[in-house]
């Protein structure tokens, strides 16, 4: 009975901290010291962090600065651009979410459509 009470209470707080630990994944950059205001916004929205931390994943995923295509490159240069120019949450999460978009595709591209 001891058990199952133990089991009982610990299968929810594991939960709770697996989650918390996947919400608290955070921004590709440090949210500490001076930011612009696009950086502030996505620091302290989990939404925009996680886009942010998606589009990074992906961007390592083509090879990162060194190793991607120039139009890649390129691409992530002008939307980064295009981000700083946001000054809104919603602008910055249209920026990422097309981002992500472009680089799944590319990524796709890269490993022949699968």
């Amino acid at each position: 009975m001891r058990t199952l009470v133990k089991a009982a209470f610990l299968v929810p707080v594991a939960a709770l901290l697996l989650a918390t630990a996947a919400e608290a994944r955070g921004p590709s950059f440090s949210c500490r010291g001076y930011l612009h205001r696009p950086e502030r916004l996505i620091c302290n929205d989990s939404e925009l962090s996680d886009l942010d931390w998606q589009v990074a994943r992906l961007y390592r995923k083509l090879g990162g600065p060194n190793g991607a295509d120039d139009d890649v490159r390129d691409y992530a240069r002008d939307a980064l651009q295009r981000r700083n120019d946001c000054t809104s949450a919603r602008c910055i999460r249209r920026i990422l979410r097309d981002e992500i978009d472009y680089l799944e595709n590319q990524d796709s591209d890269n490993n022949g459509g699968y």
